[in-house]
């Protein structure tokens, strides 16, 4: 499988993947994280961007 397909996208598809990436990232560390440590704030202001 080849990025050219994404490399070669519109700049809105770019950045809706980046963005999709990121909450596959940051989703599950949120979810498994103790809640309500600093962390876990920090997170979950960054996650709407």
């Amino acid at each position: 499988m080849s990025l050219d397909p994404i490399l070669n996208a519109s700049l809105v598809i770019q950045l809706h993947v980046i963005a999709a990436l990121c909450a596959v990232i940051v989703g599950p560390l949120v979810l498994f994280r103790r809640s309500r440590d600093a962390w876990h704030k920090r997170l979950g202001k960054a996650y709407p961007f």
